[in-house]
């Protein structure tokens, strides 16, 4: 246990704490492209689907990041401290992160008069999780950052060109006309994650 204490801590301190902080300065940026002020609910799903839900990403992928370092590589891969655990444990806080940042920005908004709904954040959510999971599993089998972070990207990009050909896929439906919660793209990007976790966790392997 006071292993895997440490590791969460070593995490939080030098890993999670940067990406949230980036996640945070990305939402930060959204005003500077956007209005905020009183949007109707279609307007108001154009800064989240363009800007918001990439935090996913930016929190999401870097998850396996800390086994660069080989003190936490060494104290995870023991018998006494199963990498599942830890693995899972990180999950679990960056997903809160992940779930604080919109409704923090929604809330804003509202305040700004924005015609903000539940369905803007159950989407907002479902959508960079969708992204950051899919990100998270493709570095688990790669092992490459590069490949991780552009694995969303792409998809983001098909999404902005062609997302209504992606149907329930596509991470900008409520842009495009089709105000409803993703509940797919939730359920898929948890399976995403989940599959990440195990995968990575049974590889002995370092990133570098």
């Amino acid at each position: 246990m006071t292993k895997l204490v440490y590791v969460v801590k070593k995490n939080i301190q030098h890993e999670l704490m940067i990406h949230l902080g980036l996640a945070i300065v990305l939402c930060l940026l959204v005003p500077l492209v956007f209005s905020l002020n009183d949007l109707d609910q279609y307007m108001v799903s154009l800064p989240l689907e363009t800007i918001v839900i990439l935090t996913g990403v930016v929190i999401l992928v870097p998850l396996f990041l800390p086994e660069q370092d080989k003190a936490v590589f060494d104290v995870m891969y023991t018998k006494q401290t199963p990498p599942l655990y830890v693995n899972i444990v990180r999950s679990v806080y960056s997903i809160l992160s992940l779930l604080l940042i919109p409704a923090v920005f929604l809330l804003a908004m509202h305040l700004l008069h924005s015609d903000v709904r539940m369905v803007h954040y159950l989407g907002t959510v479902s959508s960079a999780l969708f992204l950051g999971g899919l990100g998270s599993l493709t570095f688990a089998v790669s092992n490459n950052v590069a490949v991780s972070y552009m694995v969303p990207v792409i998809w983001y990009v098909m999404c902005m060109g062609a997302g209504k050909h992606l149907k329930m896929f596509d991470v900008m439906m409520m842009s495009h006309g089709k105000i409803e919660p993703k509940s797919l793209q939730l359920i898929i990007g948890l399976v995403l994650l989940a599959a990440a976790v195990i995968f990575k966790s049974s590889r002995k392997i370092r990133y570098c």
